[in-house]
């Protein structure tokens, strides 16, 4: 089976978290490939650091089909990230807003 993922020699992540990320990601067979994805909460952080509308949307989305995705790893990881980007709560203000938006009876 052949690997699409390649690692490119002298790359750098920034942030213990993008480690973490990458670390995190499913390889998935595709085909006679495998390919590695984000985790739905990496995905879902990558998301709200965006903060646009649309992906927003996609978060909400993201959580009504995964209602199981590990929410304190994504409140740390949202939480880290403001510190070190200087964003005060908002990351982690902006998560729970959607959370706390959906209806847990019938959404979840």
């Amino acid at each position: 089976m052949e690997q699409l993922y390649k690692e490119v020699p002298g790359t750098v992540t920034f942030s213990p978290y993008e480690r973490k990320a990458i670390e995190r990601a499913v390889e998935v067979e595709v085909g006679n490939s495998l390919i590695r994805f984000a985790t739905a909460e990496d995905l879902i952080v990558h998301k709200v650091l965006a903060g646009r509308a649309r992906d927003l949307e996609d978060v909400r989305s993201i959580l009504l089909k995964n209602p199981k995705v590990d929410q304190p790893l994504i409140m740390g990881a949202l939480a880290n990230l403001q510190e070190s980007l200087d964003q005060g709560t908002t990351l982690t203000v902006r998560f729970d807003d959607i959370v706390g938006s959906l209806d847990t009876k019938n959404d979840l």
